[in-house]
C-alpha cells in the first residue's frame, strides 16, 4: 500500500536531497514531491532499484539529484518516427546518401513522360510548390500526385532499361506459361505486392495496442486462369481472406491474406508480401511444369513493391541468391546488407532468399513424386519499385487500390484475433 511502497520512495528522495545539501528537511520534502510529479514512473519502480539509483548518484557526486531523476528516453519506442527515418539507425554513409538525395534535381513530367519543368533540388521543389520535402520524395518515389503534378528524380527519366508496363498492358500481355503448342521459349510474369498493418502506426495509436498485418498480391496476367491461380494461392498461404468478407476484392488475379508471424509492422508485411508473390508464381510454374516441358523455356519474373524498405533489401538479386545459398538462417552472414541486420527482419528475409535460390538453381521438388521439377531453363527474378511504372492515373489508382486491399486484409486478420 501507500505506507509500504510510495512513502518509502518519497523518503528516499528526500534523504538524498538532504545529503546533497538541501536547506531544510521541509524544502527537501517539497522538492521530492516536485521530482515525482515530473517523473511519476519513479513510483512504480521497486524500492531497492530506486535506492540503488540514488546511491549511484551520491557515489558519483553528480551536480543535481533532481536532474538525475528526470524522465529519460533511453529504451522508449519513438512512435512519431518510423524506424527507417530514425537518424540513430542510419550509418554515416546512409546519412550522406540521404543528404545527396535531398540535393537531387526533380523533374515534372506529363502523361507522355515529356519533361515540362525542372527543379534544382528536392528542397527547392518543395518550396516552389508549397509542400513538404517528404511530399516531394513521396511523389518521386511512389508516383503520388502532388498539386496536380507528376514528379521524378532527374536520373530516373533517362533509364530506358526498365519495363514500362501498365496494369492494362499486363492484362493483355500474352501469358504463354500454359501454352502447349509452339514450344514457347520465353515466359514473362509480373506481380504486384503490398503490405499493411491495422491499426496503423502513428502518433495517435496507443502504445502496446495489439496489431495485425495483411498483404495483397496482384498477378494481372492470371486473370484468364482463375482456377489455376486459386490453386496456386491455396498452396502458398494458410490464411486467405474470403471473398465474401467486407473489403475483399472480387477481381480475379488478386489474393488477400493475413500476416501469420509475430511482430506485425508495415515493413515486415511488405517483405512478406514480396515473398508471397514469389511463392504464388512458383506454384504457377510448378503447375505448368506438370503439363509441359519447361527445360528450354527462359522465365523472367518481375515483382513490384510499393515499399522503399523492401526494395532496399531486395533490389540486389546477386546478394539475395548468395544469402539464400546458406543452409540455415544461422549460417547466413547477409554480407553486403544495407543497414543493420536486425532491421532487415532476417526471419522473413532468409525464407524469401531460400525460395529464390531453389527457383534459380533447379532445386524445386515435386512433393508427390519426391523428385526435382524443372520450372525453366533459366529463371530470372527481379524485385522492382512501383515507380518503374509510367506515372499515369490508372497505374497510380491501381497501386493505391492494392494497398487498400492489404489494409482490408489486416483489418480482417485483426477481427479474427
Amino acid at each position: 500500500g501507500v505506507y509500504t511502497s510510495l512513502s518509502p520512495k518519497i523518503q528516499m528522495i528526500t534523504n538524498g536531497l538532504i545529503t546533497e545539501g538541501a536547506d531544510s528537511a521541509e524544502s527537501a520534502f517539497e522538492q521530492a514531491l516536485n521530482i515525482i510529479k515530473a517523473n511519476p514512473s519513479l513510483l512504480v519502480t521497486t524500492n531497492a532499484l530506486l535506492q540503488a539509483r540514488i546511491n549511484k548518484y551520491l557515489k558519483d557526486d553528480k551536480d543535481d539529484l533532481a536532474e538525475f531523476l528526470k524522465p529519460r528516453t533511453v529504451g522508449r519506442k519513438k512512435i512519431a518516427k518510423p524506424v527507417e527515418e530514425d537518424q540513430s539507425a542510419l550509418t554515416i554513409e546512409d546519412k550522406k546518401k540521404k543528404r545527396k538525395q535531398n540535393q537531387k534535381r526533380v523533374i515534372e513530367v506529363n502523361n507522355d513522360q515529356t519533361i515540362v519543368n525542372i527543379y534544382p533540388s528536392v528542397k527547392e521543389a518543395a518550396t516552389l510548390l508549397g509542400v513538404s520535402v517528404s511530399s516531394i520524395h513521396a511523389a518521386c518515389g511512389k508516383g503520388k500526385e502532388v498539386k496536380g503534378k507528376y514528379l521524378r528524380y532527374s536520373n530516373d527519366s533517362v533509364d530506358d532499361r526498365r519495363p514500362r508496363y501498365s496494369f492494362q498492358d499486363l492484362k493483355t500481355l500474352p501469358f504463354t506459361l500454359y501454352e502447349m503448342e509452339g514450344s514457347t521459349r520465353t515466359v514473362s510474369i509480373a506481380a504486384f505486392a503490398s503490405g499493411c498493418i491495422y491499426p496503423s502506426d502513428d502518433i495517435n495509436s496507443a502504445r502496446g495496442m495489439r496489431k495485425a498485418g495483411g498483404i495483397a498480391i496482384h498477378v494481372p496476367q492470371a486473370t484468364p486462369f482463375e482456377d489455376i491461380f486459386q490453386d496456386a494461392v491455396r498452396m502458398s498461404f494458410g490464411m486467405i481472406m474470403p471473398r465474401t468478407v467486407e473489403g475483399a476484392s472480387n477481381e480475379t488475379g488478386i489474393v488477400q491474406a493475413g500476416f501469420p508471424f509475430l511482430r506485425p509492422s508495415r515493413a515486415r508485411c511488405d517483405l512478406y508480401a514480396c515473398h508471397g508473390a514469389l511463392k504464388v508464381i512458383l506454384q504457377l510454374l510448378k503447375q505448368a511444369a506438370e503439363v509441359r516441358d519447361m527445360q528450354d523455356t527462359d522465365v523472367n519474373i518481375d515483382i513490384y513493391t510499393d515499399s522503399t524498405y523492401a526494395l532496399a533489401l531486395l533490389k540486389d538479386t546477386d546478394s539475395l541468391l548468395e544469402w539464400g545459398s546458406a543452409p540455415t538462417l544461422e549460417d547466413s552472414l547477409f554480407e553486403g546488407m544495407p543497414g543493420p541486420r536486425s532491421l532487415a527482419n532476417p526471419d522473413l528475409l532468409f525464407p524469401l532468399t531460400k525460395t529464390m535460390h531453389r527457383m534459380t538453381n533447379n532445386a524445386v521438388i515435386n512433393r508427390h513424386r519426391n523428385k526435382r521439377l524443372c520450372i525453366g531453363k533459366s529463371v530470372n527474378i527481379n524485385f522492382r519499385y512501383v515507380r518503374d511504372l509510367p506515372f499515369d492515373e490508372d497505374n497510380s489508382q491501381r497501386i493505391m487500390d492494392l494497398h487498400a486491399s492489404a489494409r482490408f486484409a489486416a483489418m480482417w486478420q485483426f477481427k479474427m484475433g
